[in-house]
């Protein structure tokens, strides 16, 4: 496949707890603290075979945890997003 890095989420303060949520098809959408950040056109690779949390593109990782994952088989509406990560 190829690689499509969708979402960024700036730097956190030390023990800053934040709820993120993001939702892609062939738009795509992120939500952090209630506040929504859009893309009218996401290309997505034509074999997806893994999917990294907490990791960017370049290999940086999180120096934090992940509390919950929620896995949800369709495209969540940008409303939806907003409602669960305020």
């Amino acid at each position: 496949g190829g690689v499509t890095q969708f979402s960024s989420v700036s730097a956190l303060t030390p023990n800053e707890f934040r709820k993120f949520a993001s939702s892609v098809k062939t738009d795509g959408a992120y939500a952090i603290g209630g506040s929504i950040v859009t893309d009218a056109t996401v290309t997505m690779p034509a074999s997806v075979n893994q999917l990294n949390i907490g990791q960017s593109y370049s290999g940086n990782r999180i120096n934090g945890w992940v509390k919950s994952l929620r896995y949800y088989p369709t495209r969540i509406s940008n409303s939806e997003l907003q409602r669960i990560t305020s």
